[in-house]
């Protein structure tokens, strides 16, 4: 998911005629994503605190609790380096509240 959304992030930084249009159409998928990780582990969160889960369940889901941890932070990398990237605009800088 995240490599889509690096390869696309590269196109539009790479374009010599990068539209605030399209910086912030990136913008908002990145943001779309981080929601649902951010819904991801709270489901995740639920799951270990409502359920009596096995122990090898329980390392899957500490497995899979950290993946998304470093996904997040990739995706706020991202983002950070997208709007760093795009500070050109000058006054319109491109900025989303929730990353």
């Amino acid at each position: 998911m995240h490599f889509v959304v690096k390869q696309k992030q590269r196109q539009l930084l790479s374009s010599k005629n990068v539209s605030q249009q399209d910086a912030t159409a990136v913008l908002n998928e990145q943001l779309q994503i981080k929601n649902s990780i951010d819904t991801q582990i709270q489901t995740i969160s639920q799951l270990h605190a409502n359920f009596f889960l096995p122990p090898s369940d329980l390392t899957k889901v500490y497995y899979l609790h950290q993946e998304l941890q470093v996904q997040l932070k990739q995706l706020e990398l991202l983002y950070r380096e997208l709007n760093q990237d795009t500070s050109w605009y000058g006054q319109k800088n491109i900025t989303r509240n929730g990353i």
